[in-house]
């Protein structure tokens, strides 16, 4: 089974992850906070990556053209 991700999940994804890490320092939760940091970090890099990938291989498609 192929999952879509669209560009509005990742929105979502990532305004639930920012509120919620402000939620976790308004709150004085620590652990959590560094939890989530760690998270949206991941997510941030792997959002990166992908992004990356894309181009690289619509740089190689025009190149093959």
């Amino acid at each position: 089974m192929t999952v879509t991700i669209t560009a509005d999940d990742r929105i979502a994804t990532l305004t639930w992850l920012a509120e919620a890490l402000e939620g976790a320092r308004a709150q004085g939760e620590t652990g959590v906070f560094r939890y989530l940091e760690a998270v949206f970090e991941d997510v941030v890099f792997e959002m990166e990556s992908a992004s990356r990938s894309a181009r690289r291989i619509a740089a190689n498609a025009r190149q093959a053209v």
